[in-house]
């Protein structure tokens, strides 16, 4: 009875021991794997999810940057002074009206300064829009003095001073940044701020000057692309206004 006892009583062998930590380690390291597979397909969906709020970002401050186009703007549309947004191959250019500079005196061909009323907020390099009811001209801001500012051209015609309004034009600029893959938003002359990373391009174009479409490539997605269309309002309602102006 104590032989049997004794016998019944005895632990796991070496071999047992060596399958069961051996079972135990194979377990433990799937079940690893399986963590570490999960939490790489997370960062992936996350990466993923980040990437697609910050085009959908994009595309809204892009979208409100565009319906400004053109806005206070009308007359000098009409006038095709200007354009209220400027599409090129690497930029776009969107410009609204920011504010009514006060001229003091009439304007005449061949002027370079411009007394003014106020020139709070006036800074060089900023645009200037000139115009009366038929005709006008855009000038950049080469200098500020305590008495107006100075042009960098001279003007080109003729404005009396009760018939003739001056704006100061706000500019909003996005373009690429190549060398750092970032889209970026630049708001007159103030430093560009980044708009979107890991852009490998964008695309910006008219289709039948109406409807602009803008598209923006991704540099991990180079297979495809994310886009929007706008219809630009100011731009489109000056085009109808500017259509049905009376003869003469």
């Amino acid at each position: 009875m104590k032989y049997n006892q004794k016998k019944s009583e005895h632990g796991f062998s070496l071999i047992e021991s060596l399958i069961s930590l051996s079972l135990s380690t194979i377990i433990v390291l799937a079940c690893l794997e399986f963590f570490s597979h999960t939490r790489v397909l997370f960062t992936k969906i996350k990466e993923k999810f980040e990437s697609t709020e910050s085009i959908y970002f994009t595309f809204d401050r892009i979208r409100i940057d565009l319906q400004c186009g053109g806005q206070g703007l009308l007359t000098p549309i009409n006038l095709g002074v200007l354009e209220p947004i400027n599409i090129s191959a690497d930029q776009l250019a969107i410009f609204s009206r920011e504010k009514k500079i006060e001229l003091k005196d009439d304007l005449f061909p061949g002027q370079t300064h411009i007394q003014l009323e106020d020139i709070k907020g006036l800074k060089k390099n900023r645009i200037l829009c000139i115009f009366d009811s038929q005709q006008g001209e855009m000038k950049n801001i080469a200098g500020v003095d305590s008495t107006g500012i100075s042009l960098s051209t001279q003007l080109k015609n003729h404005y009396q001073l009760d018939s003739t309004t001056a704006l100061l034009i706000r500019t909003i600029s996005i373009y690429m940044d190549k060398e750092s893959h970032i889209l970026r938003r630049k708001i007159n002359n103030s430093p560009a701020q980044p708009l979107l990373e890991n852009t490998l391009k964008f695309k910006c174009f008219y289709e039948g000057k109406k409807l602009i479409y803008f598209r923006i490539y991704m540099k991990n997605e180079e297979d495809k692309f994310y886009e929007i269309n706008f219809v630009p309002k100011n731009s489109s309602f000056a085009s109808i206004h500017q259509t049905n102006l009376p003869p003469g």
